[in-house]
């Protein structure tokens, strides 16, 4: 199992108030935690809440990729895959772990 930990800006089209170290997102693989928040207007000017986040995500191993840094890619498509609109992803930490736990 590869962990990768980084800061994630992602775009909420709700009005609920997030506020530091709220849970946004948590499942087996990935947990979000915000750590900022404010209010924006989204591209259709729709006000919508912009959520500067921290992220722990599993990625299963894949046998073409050699080395931890090889997966940075892959951080961004997983993401989208829980999170609709992701504005901006920085991978800070990636490594191999032998514990999947956060």
């Amino acid at each position: 199992m590869i962990r990768a930990e980084g800061n994630v800006i992602v775009l909420v089209k709700n009005e609920q108030n997030y506020n530091p170290n709220d849970i946004f997102f948590r499942n087996k693989d990935l947990i979000v935690k915000v750590m900022h928040s404010k209010r924006v207007l989204d591209s259709d000017l729709n006000p919508a809440t912009e959520l500067t986040c921290t992220y722990k995500i599993n990625l299963k191993e894949k046998y073409y990729c050699n080395t931890p840094n090889d997966y940075v890619g892959q951080v961004f498509p997983e993401l989208r895959k829980h999170i609709s609109i992701v504005l901006m992803n920085q991978v800070v930490f990636i490594d191999k772990i032998y514990n999947p736990e956060f």
